[in-house]
């Protein structure tokens, strides 16, 4: 008998060496942090047990390749008690964090100006630091214990989580500066010369490259094969084959884009500087070029990357408005004013909560149905990253050089 935390889990029978396997899923009530998982004998009576740690980890940017920004894992805050958010712990940076936090085996990574830091996340104690002289930091992403991080000079650089070890780096020729996106051990990554990459996260091997033609600065997102790449140059979304890097259709927008797509239930969702967030149909529309399904307007640019949940968009605009729309339609749900403009900044969203920052120093926690505000931090200086939910803990990097962590009281 194979129980979690003392509730049966699953049953198996030992070979004649007393070896066995079982699955088990742990319930979505199961909080961060540690538990026990014990098996045993029905005949003996004999029992052993092993430490399982439960985590909620953020590995990448809108946390996961879709770049949904939905953490589905977040158990501990919820609009009934977000409203108690304190801070838990701060880091003190030498610059301003350029690239939102990356949570993965207990650890916080993130970027401020030429510095890429790992921290406990428990505690902000700094584990170790790398510098890249001229560089700025973007987006990173954590798997397998293993973290992948781009620089604006262009390399992407592998090293252990842990330790900050390096294991391999790989240089594009151009400046990076919307950050990685792993999936199944491949990283995809677009630059400055027009090119779209992809590397086995493994070995840092390039897997291949294509032109798409034009700058991409937003982060690529990946579903369902297939890759999706905003450009700044020629107003278009490429959706290429992600094992090839072949074009398999382009989508028209009205003027470039620094937004990362985001990829859920069927439909691609990226905002533009021409004042609209794009929906078109993910599988393209059976020709080379494609219109969207729906378009809707914002009072400015939305350079921010939408995030999407319980079937809404939720998007910042430079017009200092948060805005939800429908899924489905692009009908206008509800928007929320801030005290500034919400340029790279996107949100990140779990458990029915939507959290943003803005330029008015402020970090926002609101209901994601209704758009009503729950919290607000006020921190030293202007937020333009995303940020991360994990173990209960809420994370973000402000230009007044800190790196925050909140969480409930006790």
């Amino acid at each position: 008998d194979v129980t979690f935390d003392d509730q049966p889990r699953a049953r198996a029978t030992t070979n004649p060496s007393g070896d066995f396997s079982a699955p088990i899923r742990i319930p979505a009530s199961a909080l961060p942090g540690p538990h026990t998982v014990q098996a045993t004998g029905e005949s003996s009576g004999l029992s052993a047990q092993a430490p399982f740690a439960v985590r909620t980890d953020w590995p990448q940017f809108h946390f996961t390749p879709q770049h949904t920004g939905l953490n589905p894992y977040e158990n501990v805050l919820s609009p009934e008690n977000v409203g108690g958010l304190q801070v838990a712990w701060t880091f003190t940076a030498t610059d301003g964090f350029l690239s939102s936090p990356e949570v993965g085996g207990g650890r916080v990574f993130a970027g401020a100006k030429d510095t890429m830091y790992g921290l406990d996340a428990a505690t902000g104690a700094l584990l170790w630091k790398h510098r890249e002289p001229l560089a700025d930091m973007v987006d990173s992403a954590v798997w397998r214990g293993v973290l992948y991080y781009p620089t604006t000079l262009g390399d992407v650089h592998a090293v252990r989580a842990a330790t900050g070890k390096p294991i391999w780096t790989w240089a594009a020729g151009a400046g990076i500066f919307g950050g990685v996106t792993l999936a199944q051990g491949v990283i995809y990554v677009g630059a400055a010369n027009g090119r779209t990459y992809a590397l086995d996260a493994r070995t840092g091997h390039e897997l291949w490259r294509a032109d798409t033609p034009s700058s991409v600065f937003p982060a690529p997102a990946v579903a369902g094969g297939v890759v999706y790449v905003a450009t700044t140059g020629l107003f278009k979304l490429y959706a290429l084959d992600a094992a090839t890097g072949d074009i398999l259709w382009t989508g028209d927008m009205g003027y470039e884009s620094e937004s990362s797509p985001a990829v859920a239930d069927g439909m691609v969702y990226v905002g533009s500087d021409d004042d609209t967030l794009y929906a078109f149909d993910a599988s393209g529309c059976g020709q080379a070029q494609c219109s969207p399904v729906w378009t809707a307007t914002t009072g400015s640019s939305s350079q921010s990357s939408p995030a999407v949940a319980y079937g809404r968009v939720y998007v910042g605009s430079n017009d200092h408005y948060i805005y939800a729309f429908d899924a489905a339609t692009g009908a206008l749900d509800w928007r929320f004013q801030t005290g500034g403009a919400i340029q790279l900044g996107s949100p990140a969203i779990a458990n029915g909560v939507v959290y943003c920052g803005s330029f008015d120093h402020n970090i926002y926690a609101q209901d994601a149905a209704t758009g009503a505000e729950l919290w607000h931090y006020t921190a030293g200086d202007e937020m333009n990253t995303a940020p991360a939910v994990a173990d209960g803990v809420l994370y973000m990097g402000t230009f007044d050089h800190n790196l925050y962590a909140f969480h409930l009281p006790g």
